[in-house]
């Protein structure tokens, strides 16, 4: 028990380091995925697994509680995975995230559910609807209250040369923060959450961030080992076949479902895929409801003790699904990835000079073109992801795909009349491989050197 209450700590400090890396208002521009794909997902994922529990020949009642059950991901895996590939600030980073979210603030509803079904009360949409306009207003209430005492407590207590007492003082605010929406009936993940989005205002946010890295980490491999220590393999010898199957059927239904609701919400076809597998497990709130169903003798023992194999075994799954569902959608995207790479092979000569090189048209190198267009500079662009190629060139932009580390392809771009090439990648690795590549070229070429062409890092 107390190593699961540490490890539990490490989900926290998780929930709370990505509330440090929001904002209130970047949080209110996810409103969409948050509203509309996290609520579509957790409803029709939901009632589906719940046909299906009805097919093996359970009660309405019983089917509905593990479909929504089953319907939860796991915050603390997807997140994490998400942050060590460095893509909780992307598009599908910021989808998952959503859902993930609005998942958290459904445990309650589900739980005052799962009570009413086993008392055999039929109140229940007065409960579910009450239980939520509760966990909003205690929201509101932490936010409003929390925004006129977190800085003002910090300055207070913070000295130059403490670093002790700045550590305590962070993590008495992430759990009294965490124990409050507790009370009010949230998940303390969310009230962690919460926190990180009060000092993400303050100045004091990047050492925080440094402050509790190490320490979070810890805690969070922690809460992975015992979930490893809870999961019975001899239950897997018992049913090799059934078992394997009905994960990779929760994995199947989860998926199918998403990817649809998220190209709805307005992502593309291989990040919905991407994303969509990534929250194709079960997650820990599941562990929770189906732990208390089966207490209150709404789910049976054996059916209950079953689900939270399959819970325990999609969370393994989760890290080979994931590279499967990266596999295709690559392989999805071929024919549109060919046919731009097409139309830049057959496009215009680069006959450019004084022209600006920008590797890499996301946020800030979209922003760049943009000053550069109004400014009258010239400038071609280059990405490898064949959506933004094509969005970009839909707008006017000269952009091209491909990889800026290739030499063969910087070539073509005619830098020895160019100006100024600047990087602007959000991964640091490929960044570098970028501007190493254009230094081979530089010594490479006779009439290029490094006083004409100053290599940028945005």
């Amino acid at each position: 028990g107390g190593v699961i209450a540490l490890a539990e700590l490490g989900v926290l400090f998780l929930m709370f380091s990505i509330g440090l890396e929001l904002s209130f208002e970047r949080l209110a521009a996810m409103r969409r995925w948050v509203l509309g794909a996290g609520i579509a997902q957790m409803l029709v994922t939901g009632f589906a697994i719940a046909c299906v529990a009805m097919a093996f020949g359970n009660s309405a009642p019983t089917s509905l509680i593990i479909g929504f059950a089953l319907a939860f991901s796991s915050t603390a895996l997807v997140m994490q995975l998400l942050v060590e590939r460095q893509e909780s600030a992307t598009r599908h980073g910021r989808a998952a995230f959503g859902v993930l979210l609005l998942q958290d603030l459904a445990v309650v509803p589900l739980l005052i559910l799962a009570d009413v079904f086993s008392k055999g009360g039929n109140d229940v949409l007065v409960g579910a609807t009450l239980a939520m306009l509760k966990g909003i207003a205690a929201v509101a209430l932490i936010y409003v209250v929390g925004r006129k005492i977190v800085r003002p407590a910090f300055h207070a207590v913070v000295q130059p040369g403490q670093p002790d007492a700045f550590f305590a003082l962070t993590m008495l605010t992430t759990l009294s923060i965490a124990s409050l929406t507790w009370a009010a009936g949230l998940s303390m993940a969310l009230g962690a959450f919460l926190a990180g989005l009060l000092l993400a205002e303050t100045e004091f946010r990047h050492e925080i961030e440094a402050s509790i890295e190490s320490f979070r980490g810890l805690l969070l491999g922690l809460f992975f080992f015992t979930i490893g220590m809870g999961f019975d393999f001899r239950a897997l010898a018992r049913e090799p076949v059934f078992l394997p199957a009905s994960v990779a059927g929760l994995f199947l239904v989860k998926t199918l479902i998403l990817v649809p609701i998220l190209r709805w919400s307005g992502l593309d076809l291989r990040r919905s895929i991407i994303a969509g597998a990534l929250l194709g497990q079960a997650g820990e709130f599941g562990f929770v409801v189906v732990a208390a169903g089966t207490l209150s003798g709404l789910i049976p023992r054996e059916v209950g003790q079953f689900m939270l194999l399959i819970i325990g075994l999609s969370l393994f799954a989760t890290p080979l699904v994931d590279r499967i569902a990266r596999l295709v959608g690559v392989r999805l995207e071929t024919r549109d990835r060919k046919a731009i790479i097409d139309e830049v092979q057959s496009d215009e000569t680069f006959d450019l000079d004084g022209h600006i090189v920008i590797a890499g048209f996301g946020r800030v190198g979209r922003m760049l073109g943009h000053l550069m267009e109004h400014a009258g500079i010239a400038f071609v662009a280059l990405d490898q992801d064949p959506d933004v190629v094509a969005r970009e060139r839909a707008r006017g932009y000269q952009i091209h795909f491909g990889d800026a580390s290739r030499p063969e392809l910087l070539r073509r771009f005619h830098l020895e009349r160019a100006t100024a090439v600047i990087v602007t990648m959000n991964h640091p690795a490929h960044a570098l491989r970028t501007v190493r590549a254009l230094r081979r070229e530089d010594r490479k070429s006779t009439r290029l050197n490094s006083s004409h062409i100053p290599l940028s890092r945005m």
